[in-house]
């Protein structure tokens, strides 16, 4: 029976794989044997399910790469003819809040931003070295995310939230008579703490609904950064076109992914103004 079963093994060149032991010598060898013969078929539905598995993946990811891609087209597409989702937020942003607060009318209610910075300056018997660059310095996010207090995003302890600037615009729109649109001011400070400098600053609120929505929308979330880029482009372009708005807003740029320090970046922009 021993000789018996080495050779029917042999024959049908399977391979013996023991993982039990068995008490008699004649048990042992058989116990082998019909491991074997289930064990081959055991394995090989094994390896069915995984190329099965390995298959489902590979097409799921392709479908999900070309579900982005195609949406990448058609978002391109849309933007080139300012109808797409960064172009809408850019006409809601620049119409809706930077060509009132940038430029100056000439009435006393509708001062631009650098005569206000100005009244600012005298107000509080600052230097000009102290409030060096009379523009609104926008941080504009990779995921949109808009902070409420930039004193607390990225600062490192090196951001003051200072007071709002005096006699913003007042505006009547959208129902509401005279509505105040305010900019906050903010001190930074130099690594060392022994230079500090004033900022009209803040975030791109018309982003924040971008990234609300993206948190609870996966395909809007994978499509963030291309809608965060096209903003940044089509705003700046937007700008410059602008002659009131002109050299009016810097756009800073943060990367929340990488080692971004807000104070750096302020001191490292002022410094082009020598």
């Amino acid at each position: 029976m021993f000789k018996f079963g080495e050779a029917l093994i042999l024959k049908l060149k399977l391979r013996i794989i023991p993982i039990f032991f068995l008490r008699s010598h004649e048990n042992s060898h058989f116990g082998i044997l019909v491991f074997t013969m289930y064990g081959q078929n055991l394995l090989a539905f094994v390896g069915l399910l995984l190329l099965l598995f390995i298959v489902i993946i590979y097409v799921t990811g392709y479908y999900c790469r070309m579900k982005v891609f195609l949406l990448t087209v058609l978002m391109n597409e849309l933007d080139k003819r300012g109808f797409g989702y960064g172009s809408a937020l850019v006409d809601t942003y620049f119409y809706g809040y930077l060509k009132i607060i940038l430029p100056d009318d000439g009435t006393k209610c509708m001062k631009g931003i650098e005569e206000r910075i100005k009244h600012y300056i005298l107000d509080r018997g600052l230097s000009q070295e102290a409030f060096p660059v009379h523009k609104l310095f926008l941080l504009v996010t990779s995921s949109g995310f808009s902070p409420p207090d930039l004193s607390t995003f990225k600062a490192n302890g090196q951001i003051e939230r200072r007071e709002c600037l005096t006699e913003e615009p007042k505006k009547s729109r959208n129902g509401v008579k005279d509505r105040i649109y305010r900019s906050s001011v903010y001190k930074v400070f130099s690594k060392d703490r022994k230079r500090h400098v004033s900022v009209v600053m803040e975030a791109a609120p018309t982003l924040r609904p971008l990234y609300d929505a993206a948190e609870r929308n996966p395909d809007l979330k994978i499509l963030t950064p291309r809608i965060v880029d096209t903003f940044i482009k089509l705003l700046q372009r937007k700008l410059d076109e602008c002659a009131d708005c002109r050299h009016k807003c810097e756009i800073i740029y943060c990367d929340e992914s990488s080692d971004f320090v807000l104070p750096d970046e302020i001191f490292r922009r002022i410094s082009k103004y020598g």
